[in-house]
């Protein structure tokens, strides 16, 4: 009889607690009476504490809140804490967790329930995330048949040589792991074939090459920590170009070959890369995006193309143009495509203007369009998330190989030239 009577006490205990109780008390005794909540129009945030007054509060109170869920159950109790308690006064702490507006008080005690009335809560302020970096500029050039790096002025386009690459050191194709501080690129004597991947530490200004060399390298790309090499190995027959990309680790070198097969549609078509080529990486779609030109012995066209990690296949997308769209670059969230159109074609007045649109990865074509009129064609942005600026090129001459830097102002809606005839043939902006 003594241990059965324990038992139903600890349970009776156990029911004054906080948890969620189907049953409950609503509609009979009431449990308080004489209850006021604060005025109306008063708002609480999370952490501040409110006193209600009545008649019957006991010690074995409880306050909580129902709140919806997603889970298996509807609802679900968030119990708040009870800083002080009287007969005639009850103050507790406004839990986190709460939706903004009205929120129904429930007083528990034991299995018994009864709604005191409702209180409004604030809107919680979203917890900040890290404030983005701002990043260097840096840009590359060639000067005495040496690779030289430059450092950029964001504001005015003024260039300061920073190092010069040695005999046998060179760098195509810059591109940066976000956070890493660092410079990869491909290191190859002639202009396409086979190259390694170098790295470039613009702090310590040392050079060294990262991995073995790569056979039909193209261009290279960034995830959030990996860096990937495209490769494009064609036999005699076009239909059976084999498109490759090579996970690089960027600490060690370690390479890692995934290949996404043959996917040109007829034999008499092959692919390429223009100098600017680019491989973007979308973490929503989880795909690589890049735009090759397709010819097929008379038409050459640009098309959206996309390597998918999770299945491990090439998917080609939307024909783009016979203009340039051969540009992608990292906008934020998106993805975005430089559209070089050619205006008042076949006159004097001919001339290039640039548009910017978004893509999109999945259904794997252009979005809408973001920027435009851009005098001139420019290429090789790179996009500022802290200044919320990207940076291009333009060439100039190319005989003398000299370019214009220029910068799109996101939140002004402006470019804006900042320097003309720089011996700099590609940018890339480090964090």
């Amino acid at each position: 009889m003594k241990k059965l009577f324990l038992a139903m006490l600890i349970g009776a205990v156990a029911l004054v607690g906080c948890s969620k109780d189907d049953g409950g008390n609503e509609g009979g005794d009431p449990l308080v009476t004489n209850v006021t909540l604060p005025a109306a129009g008063t708002s609480f945030a999370s952490g501040e504490t409110v006193t209600i007054t009545g008649n019957g509060f006991t010690a074995s109170d409880a306050i909580l809140f129902r709140v919806p869920t997603k889970a298996t159950a509807p609802t679900t109790d968030i119990c708040a804490t009870i800083i002080k308690v009287t007969a005639t006064e009850l103050t507790f702490e406004v839990p986190e967790g709460l939706s903004a507006g009205e929120n129904s008080v429930i007083l528990k005690r034991g299995a018994s329930e009864m709604t005191l009335g409702k209180i409004s809560i604030e809107a919680e302020e979203p917890t900040p995330g890290p404030e983005p970096q701002t990043a260097i500029l840096y840009g590359f050039g060639i000067k005495d048949n040496h690779t030289v790096v430059y450092r950029i002025d964001a504001e005015n386009g003024a260039l300061t040589e920073i190092a010069a690459l040695q005999d046998g050191e060179y760098l195509s194709g810059a591109v940066t792991i976000p956070g890493s501080g660092m410079i990869f690129g491909i290191a190859r004597e002639e202009a396409w074939g086979a190259g390694a991947v170098c790295r470039f530490d613009p702090e310590t200004k040392t050079y060294e090459v990262l991995t073995e060399t790569i056979p039909d390298i193209e261009i290279l790309g960034v995830t959030k920590d990996k860096l990937y090499a495209l490769c494009v190995g064609t036999s005699a027959v076009a239909a059976d170009t084999e498109i490759s990309l090579s996970e690089i680790d960027p600490q060690t070198g370690a390479i890692d070959k995934v290949t996404f097969g043959k996917f040109l549609p007829t034999t008499t078509q092959d692919i390429g890369w223009s100098d600017y080529g680019t491989l973007v990486y979308d973490p929503q779609s989880d795909r690589l995006l890049t735009t090759p030109r397709i010819y097929d012995g008379e038409n050459e066209d640009f098309h959206l193309l996309a390597f998918d990690m999770a299945t491990q296949k090439a998917v080609l997308g939307e024909r783009l143009a016979t203009d340039n769209v051969n540009y992608l670059f990292r906008k934020g969230n998106d993805i975005c495509a430089v559209y070089e159109r050619i205006v008042n074609y076949g006159t004097a007045n001919e001339s290039a203007v640039t548009d910017l649109y978004t893509v999109d990865p999945t259904a794997m074509t252009l979005g809408n369009k973001i920027g435009s009129d851009i005098a001139d064609s420019w290429f090789n942005w790179n996009y500022d998330a802290a200044t919320e600026r990207m940076y291009g090129l333009s060439e100039e001459d190319w005989e003398t190989k000299t370019y214009s830097i220029g910068v799109y102002d996101w939140k002004a809606g402006s470019f804006n030239k900042l320097s003309e005839n720089v011996q700099v043939q590609s940018i890339v902006l480090v964090e």
